[in-house]
Order: C-alpha cells, then sequence, then structure tokens
C-alpha cells in the first residue's frame, strides 16, 4: 500500500513538473529557452565538479521558483497594503532590487543547509554556482510569465556569433550608451560562487582570510543589487544611473572570471585527489571506458548502467577532494567504495 502510494506522488509529481514546463514554454516564449540556455551552459560546465544530486538539483530549482515567487508576491501586496508608493523610483529599484537578489539566494542557502545536515560539509564553490544558477532560473521563469510589452533592443556580454554565454543579458540603449542587467541567473550565479569561495576562506585558520571571509559574498551581493536597482530605476524615469556601474557591460567579464577560478579550482582538487588516490583513478577511468565500449557495442543498457556509476563516483569523489582542501581530510587514508549503500547513490 505504501509503494502504491509513493508510485501515485510521483506520478503527480512528474505530471505537475511537465504543466509547469508547458506553462513556462506557452507564456515566455523565446525567454524560456534563452533561460534553458544557461541552465545547460552551467550544467556541462559543472559536470566534472559538482558534488550535489540531481534530486538535490531539481529541489533547488522547484524552490527558486516557489520561495522566491512567493516571497516577492508577500513583499509587493504588504508593502501597497501598508501605503508604501511601489511604483517609486526608489522602491523599484532599491527596494525590489535588494529584496529580489537576497530572496533568490534563499532557496540556495535552505539546500546547502539540508546537505550539510546530512553529510555535515558544506557544498563545494561548483555546487554554490549550480544551485544558484538554478534558483535564479526558476525565479526569472515565473516572473516572464507575467512580463507585458518588454522589449529589448540588445543582447550583450561574451558570445560567438549570434549564441550568447548570457541570453539573458538584456540591454537598452541610454543616450548612445548600452545599460542591461545580467539577468537573474546569472546575477544570482555571480552571488552563488562568491559565496562558495568564501566558505572556502573561511576554512582556513589563523588567515586573515578566514576573518573577512564574509567580504567577498557581499562585495558581490552589493554589485548585482546596484546594477539590478539602477537598470529598474532606468525604466521608471530614463535615467542613465548605471552607466556608473559600466552599464551592465562588465558583469558578464567579472562572471567569467569568477567562473573560471571556481571550475579551476573544483577541479584542480580533483586532479590532486586521483593523483593521490591511484585505486580512485583507476576505478574512474576504467568504468569511462567500459560505458565507451559499451556504447561502441551498442549495448544501451549496459553503457546506461556504466554511465550512472560514473556519475555517482564522481560526485562521491568531489566531495572527497572538497573535505581535503577545507577541513583537511587525509584523502589517502579514507575508506571509500561505490558499493555503499547511502544517501549519494540513491539520489543521484
Amino acid at each position: 500500500m505504501k509503494k502504491s502510494l509513493i508510485s501515485i506522488l510521483r506520478i503527480i509529481y512528474f505530471a505537475l513538473l511537465v504543466i509547469a514546463t508547458l506553462i513556462f514554454v506557452f507564456r515566455c516564449g523565446k525567454y524560456f529557452w534563452t533561460t534553458l540556455w544557461i541552465v545547460f551552459e552551467i550544467y556541462v560546465l559543472t559536470a566534472l565538479t559538482r558534488t550535489i544530486s540531481s534530486k538535490e538539483s531539481v529541489s533547488t530549482f522547484l524552490k527558486g521558483a516557489y520561495i522566491g515567487i512567493g516571497l516577492v508576491a508577500l513583499f509587493y501586496f504588504t508593502s501597497v497594503k501598508v501605503g508604501i508608493n511601489v511604483k517609486s523610483p526608489f522602491f523599484a529599484g532599491f527596494a525590489v532590487g535588494t529584496y529580489e537578489e537576497f530572496i533568490k539566494m534563499i532557496p540556495v542557502l535552505l539546500m546547502a543547509y539540508l546537505i550539510y545536515r546530512r553529510r555535515k560539509i558544506l557544498p563545494n564553490p561548483s555546487d554554490f554556482l549550480w544551485m544558484s544558477v538554478l534558483s535564479g532560473a526558476a525565479f526569472t521563469l515565473v516572473e516572464t510569465s507575467y512580463w507585458i510589452n518588454f522589449r529589448f533592443p540588445f543582447t550583450y556580454g561574451p558570445h560567438i556569433g549570434p549564441l550568447y554565454f548570457f541570453p539573458n543579458a538584456l540591454g537598452q540603449y541610454y543616450a548612445g550608451a548600452k545599460i542591461g542587467y545580467i539577468g537573474h541567473a546569472a546575477a544570482t550565479g555571480l552571488i552563488g560562487m562568491a559565496l562558495g569561495w568564501g566558505i572556502f576562506f573561511k576554512t582556513k585558520r589563523n588567515t586573515i582570510l578566514n576573518r573577512i571571509w564574509w567580504l567577498i559574498p557581499v562585495m558581490a551581493y552589493v554589485w548585482v543589487v546596484f546594477e539590478h536597482a539602477f537598470n529598474n530605476i532606468y525604466y521608471k524615469e530614463k535615467s542613465g544611473y548605471l552607466l556608473i556601474f559600466g552599464g551592465g557591460q562588465l558583469t558578464p567579464y567579472i562572471f567569467i572570471v569568477l567562473l573560471l577560478l571556481t571550475i579551476g579550482f573544483d577541479i584542480l582538487s580533483l586532479i590532486l585527489l586521483f593523483r593521490a588516490r591511484s585505486t580512485s583513478r583507476m576505478i574512474f577511468f576504467g568504468n569511462i571506458r567500459q560505458a565507451f565500449k559499451a556504447l561502441l557495442k551498442r549495448k544501451w543498457g549496459e553503457m546506461i548502467s556504466r554511465g550512472r556509476v560514473v556519475t555517482i563516483y564522481l560526485r562521491r569523489i568531489n566531495l572527497l577532494s572538497w573535505k581535503g582542501v577545507t577541513i583537511g581530510e587525509e584523502i589517502n587514508g579514507e575508506s571509500f567504495s561505490i558499493t555503499e549503500k547511502n544517501e549519494s547513490n540513491k539520489e543521484d
């Protein structure tokens, strides 16, 4: 009976996901696909370095949708109820900008806490990047569903021909200059990466970085808030305050620099673990070879099975390497087996 109920709940769960996706596709139009693109980019870029499971990823996305938008609606209606002029440039700019950038991080912080409670170590910088982009992407899809008559003349940031790395970095023209906002997914991702680095520096005892670790996420948050606020103010009174921050044109490159540092650091940690643990290296690459052989022989079941093992093993290796660089856990001395029955195996 219990198994039947669980099966029914799973069917309802996936049905609701499908319905929500179809609503986003219909309501958001091209913005659904541009948001999906940046999520896909970060998914690929963090594929080798994440420690969180697919289940935790989906949970973060869903929390970004209902927690983020729920708190925005509560904030807006409460402000109207107490008599605040919600159409004023200050409210639309700094009040909304500050609040939205904070609440988009709430699902990330909540998931980080739940993960810590289970495995006693916080996610690594790649995880914070991935979770933050998911939360911001969910928020922007719900928000975009309610957009009316918004038009953006151009997209900006790094690109190859018509293919932009930040497809939601949309801009307007002001007195011949370009101004814009990098988009919710990337903006939240920038703050998330900074938080991941702050947590890493917090583990470095007896150093100045341990005492000022909080400055890193705070500086990223302040930068994004001001950019968001000035962008919102532009739509209220066509002001050019955003030009103080380079019109938003600098933020994509700040993101890229921090992205390279984040992915590079986590990959270096992974490489160092592989160098220290030859057995782990042999098991990991051995399963990759077996999956490739299964692919060549068109043994799809075996290929999928091997691929699953590789994914689970990689997540656990990344977790072990993160322990090594944060809490100083000896990576040569820890028992490590992909056959252990634990939550990691169940959730990926």
